[in-house]
């Protein structure tokens, strides 16, 4: 009759070399689902942070995964000189019908025939370190993932309340095409356009105004786009250009929004030196300037054209006007 240290010992090395393989099988199975999961919690959820408890979790598991992997090896490896394997193999020997050039070491199945000892099935060691630590990892991210469903959900609502409020008053204050995305159509990291046209046209007699609407619904940038006519002077293009900006400016000023910072609602949209520059060129050449403002925000412009041997009816020259707001971190 087997003692229960003599049981115990029978299954510590019949079920070594499984658990080996199946701690090691393991790292690689935990390694390819946490990133699995981190792929989705980015891909799908958006998570703007790293997930701690998810990657303390998985560093838990990889640690404690290789060292058994080295303890089991350890374990088979010395088995054949282990006093008390050695011993038990002994009484082993003595009480069976055994060849007699059988031992000192005998296998620890034989053993456990022998004295009816039951082992687990290596097999289902095997799988069952496979599939343990990807299971924690999961039911881990399941609360997280449902937490950033909720989250995303309460963003479109606040965003897409913020571009209707943007459009309807645009359309109210005149503009004739008005649009806006649909954050429920889409999630977006970077947010949502809201685009005012003052007149239904494109080409020289384009005025356009862009906005972008984070997921926080507040405005952190600001674009204006207006035509250039080529058979009109330089002076003539850039006081449409200002008058144009300003009426544009000033529909932006009486409606609702919260912006992200700085002065994004700010008239004065060329940098220093943008007018001389174009006044002194050529219709035919582009013009660019930008520069850092106190406030964060950040503004460029620029006039985009084609060279006079290339322009044809289907060429468009047009100036573009933008003012963002950096939301530094650091």
């Amino acid at each position: 009759m087997l003692e229960p240290r003599d049981e115990k010992l029978i299954r510590k090395y019949a079920l070594a070399p499984a658990v080996a393989l199946g701690a090691f099988l393991s790292v690689v199975a935990t390694c390819g689902a946490w990133l699995l999961l981190v792929m989705v919690d980015d891909i799908t959820y958006h998570t703007p942070d790293i997930y701690v408890p998810g990657n303390y979790l998985f560093g838990f598991f990889v640690v404690a995964l290789m060292v058994l992997v080295v303890a089991a090896l350890l374990t088979d490896r010395r088995r054949p000189y282990a006093p008390d394997w050695l011993d038990l193999c002994d009484r082993t020997l003595r009480a069976g019908p055994f060849s007699p050039n059988a031992g000192p070491d005998l296998p620890p199945r034989v053993v456990a025939q022998f004295h009816e000892a039951r082992i687990p099935s290596p097999a289902a060691v095997v799988l069952g370190l496979i599939l343990l630590p990807p299971a924690m990892l999961l039911s881990l991210y399941l609360p997280h993932y449902r937490a950033g469903a909720r989250r995303i959900e309460a963003q479109q609502q606040t965003a897409s309340v913020a571009l209707e409020a943007i459009r309807q008053a645009m359309e109210d204050a005149g503009c004739e095409d008005v649009w806006c995305d649909d954050p429920f159509d889409y999630y977006s990291d970077y947010g949502y356009l809201v685009s005012a046209r003052l007149y239904d046209t494109y080409g020289p007699d384009e005025a356009t105004v862009n906005l972008n609407v984070t997921n926080e619904g507040k405005v952190d940038s600001i674009s204006y786009t207006i035509g250039v006519d080529v058979t009109k002077t330089n002076q003539e293009n850039l006081d449409r250009a200002v008058t144009e900006l300003e009426r544009l400016n000033g529909m932006l000023r009486q409606a609702p929004m919260e912006l992200a910072g700085g002065d994004l609602l700010t008239a004065d949209l060329m940098p220093d030196g943008f007018a001389e520059e174009f006044l002194a060129g050529s219709l035919y050449e582009d013009v660019y300037e930008w520069e850092d403002r106190d406030d964060n925000t950040y503004l460029s412009a620029n006039y985009s054209t084609y060279p006079e041997e290339e322009y044809d009816e289907y060429s468009s020259s047009y100036f573009w006007f933008r003012v963002e707001y950096q939301d530094y971190d650091y």
